[in-house]
């Protein structure tokens, strides 16, 4: 999987082998002073990650983190269906552990618990 992490202006572009990029967003927060939020997560794998970081090259601040303004990160989401990235991890957070509560998965991805509310709401079908 590979995930897109923000903390509002640099732009994280990472691989994870899991289904749940939460305890990397906790690892990578731990390290860095600015509230990070998961823009989104597209399915892929290294290969997919390393083509990523050599599109963006030119963009590249240090390591994996990019400086990609707003409007690149939106043409981003639109174009790969990024958006859906949120509802994803909310549906997969619920899927791997029905108990958890909205404002554990709220924390975890850098959202509202009202927003968590919402997609579960969508997510149930109502």
């Amino acid at each position: 999987m590979i995930y897109f992490i923000t903390d509002g202006q640099y732009v994280k572009i990472g691989f994870t082998g899991k289904d749940d990029v939460t305890e990397r967003l906790t690892a990578l927060q731990i390290g860095n002073p600015k509230k990070l939020k998961v823009i989104g997560v597209i399915e892929g794998d290294r290969e997919t990650e390393r083509i990523l970081h050599t599109v963006f090259a030119p963009l590249k601040a240090q390591g994996e983190w990019f400086k990609i303004d707003k409007d690149t990160q939106s043409e981003l989401v639109e174009k790969h269906k990024i958006v859906s990235g949120t509802r994803g991890l909310v549906y997969k957070a619920y899927k791997q552990k029905p108990e958890i509560t909205q404002q554990e998965i709220a924390d975890s991805i850098g959202i509202s618990r009202q927003m968590v509310s919402k997609y579960k709401k969508e997510l149930n079908g109502y």
